[in-house]
């Protein structure tokens, strides 16, 4: 199977993990969220059915308390014969008031009852009459100073759900009132509620296993570039390291072949072998660096340095080689300029520029490294980094140049400008990688401008660090 299928592969289970745990995780929210909301909505709704049967009985205490304290009759109170049969005694009437209790119940009004201190029912305004109601021992509880709710069930009917409380006059109790409601319509709104929570959910479990693959798919995006840049990677080191481990075999067994060859001959293949090993040796080095940038693991050192003071000390060293390939090597440092950061990748930095420039500038060229302060306007107090205060550092060169599309592709790993060139003087295309990471750990910027035939300039801006100067 190749990368590209396996890295497919991968990524593919992965999604559909992704996106099945998602819809699972978007269902549970979605029961959670309905039920809860489900019990919020009930619960808010029986509290106030129940408040509304607690202010009618308050109401009704206020109005039938001083009466009751005197032994007045409540006024336009609907007071039936205490030992009227409800459920009839043949005298064809009962009937009709089971009617008029059902459909009085059905109304869903409130129904008050009043009694005196000693239990009787002395107020029955809306005239209801059954066998069930009023409930005797809550008001038994009410006279002895309790007051609460009860749900009483009906036969062939609905349950109703009852409030009975004390009246008392001057901390007295003298009679009790209770409120009756019918609770058909609250359980109809309740029912309501949870068919349209239901309808939600389903609604949302549909559009869940989609929506976990569209979200795991977006999610996947960034791990599978971050695969395929990983494979491209191993592949790309794999074959650098191929070419010079194969040199060194075939060095070794040239040698191993050559038992009459003199010392001179010897070391002549010896030397290609050592030249191969510092090759793999500083591959090994550079692979390092950007595995442990990618890692965020890129340790550097911190301490205040001169940048001019780094580009002479690093740049110097390399004046004999541009000379021997021809080239003018000028520097342009006078200043000091406080940096914070660690002065051997800096001075790797430069290394590679300059060393890039070398070589892709062809004889009689020119190659200028410079370094200058930038400095904006800051708030920032002294001996304080601020990233508005710029030190800039340049690498310029008077060589071929590159086209747009090898600018895009300059700062790709693995990746070198001229095909045609040697491996001896190409590199292995790692070292502007290694350039921008170094730079980018030091919170700084790297850019290139070039164009065919006109040259290449790389500018690197670092932060300064502002003395009380």
């Amino acid at each position: 199977m190749s990368l590209a299928r396996a890295n497919t592969s991968v990524c593919g289970y992965i999604g559909r993990r992704m996106a099945r745990v998602n819809a699972v995780v978007v269902l549970l929210l979605i029961a959670v969220v309905g039920i809860g909301m489900v019990a919020v909505a009930r619960y808010t709704m029986i509290q106030q059915a129940d408040q509304a049967l607690k202010d009618q009985a308050n109401v009704a205490a206020l109005d039938w308390g001083p009466n009751l304290a005197t032994g007045q009759p409540i006024p336009a109170a609907d007071q039936p014969v205490a030992d009227k049969p409800v459920d009839g005694d043949g005298d064809g009437h009962d009937g009709d008031d089971k009617k008029e209790a059902e459909e009085l119940l059905d109304s869903g009004d409130l129904i008050p009852f009043g009694f005196d201190a000693q239990g009787t029912l002395v107020a029955n305004p809306r005239g209801m009459r059954m066998a069930e109601l009023p409930e005797q021992q809550a008001v038994a509880e009410a006279l002895a100073g309790n007051d609460g709710y009860q749900t009483v069930s009906l036969h062939d009917e609905p349950d109703v759900r009852v409030y009975t409380m004390p009246i008392e006059i001057d901390h007295r109790v003298v009679g009790a009132v209770q409120i009756v409601r019918n609770q058909k319509d609250l359980h109809s709104a309740i029912r309501a509620i949870e068919l349209a929570a239901l309808v939600g959910a389903a609604i949302g479990a549909l559009g869940a296993v989609p929506t976990g693959l569209y979200l795991a798919k977006r999610a996947m995006r960034p791990i599978d570039r971050a695969f395929r840049r990983q494979q491209e990677f191993i592949a790309d080191a794999s074959h650098e390291l191929r070419t010079p481990l194969a040199v060194v075999r075939a060095n070794t067994e040239l040698v191993q072949r050559m038992p009459d060859a003199t010392p001179e001959e010897r070391n002549v293949e010896l030397a290609a072998i050592l030249d191969e090993t510092d090759r793999m040796a500083r591959l090994v080095d550079e692979l390092l660096v950007l595995a442990r940038s990618d890692a965020g693991r890129l340790a550097l050192k911190s301490e205040v340095l001169d940048l001019s003071a780094i580009v002479h000390e690093a740049v110097e060293p390399m004046r004999a080689l541009a000379e021997a390939a021809g080239q003018t090597l000028a520097i342009d440092a006078p200043d000091e300029i406080l940096i914070s950061g660690d002065e051997d990748r800096l001075a790797q930095v430069l290394r590679i520029l300059v060393g890039n420039a070398i070589a892709y500038t062809p004889a009689g060229g020119t190659i200028t490294v410079a370094s200058s302060p930038k400095p904006v306007a800051s708030k920032t107090g002294p001996l304080t980094t601020d990233h508005r205060l710029l030190a800039t550092l340049s690498v310029s060169d008077t060589g071929s140049g590159m086209s747009a599309d090898e600018l895009a592709r300059v700062f790709d790993r693995f990746y070198r400008g001229e095909q045609s060139r040697s491996r001896g003087t190409g590199g292995v295309g790692l070292g502007l990688s290694i350039a921008r990471a170094i730079i980018e750990a030091h919170h700084g910027t790297i850019a290139i401008d070039s164009e065919p035939g006109k040259g290449t300039t790389v500018r690197v801006t670092l932060p300064r660090v502002i003395g009380s100067s």
